[in-house]
């Protein structure tokens, strides 16, 4: 089992979650969750040029 937990916004998580319903789901069995989180550091992240840009699934 594989366990992954990523801070990321709103937007990039959508987008992840487009992609995992699309391309993933359908073959492998996969659990995904979105939670709402408040960073008591928020200093430490930045929004990356990543982040500035929608990813679409293909």
């Amino acid at each position: 089992m594989v366990h992954i937990e990523i801070v990321i916004s709103r937007a990039t998580s959508e987008s992840i979650l487009a992609f995992l319903r699309m391309k993933v789901l359908p073959e492998h069995a996969v659990t995904a969750c979105v939670e709402n989180v408040d960073v008591v550091r928020r200093d430490h992240f930045s929004v990356s040029l990543n982040e500035r840009q929608t990813v679409k699934p293909r």
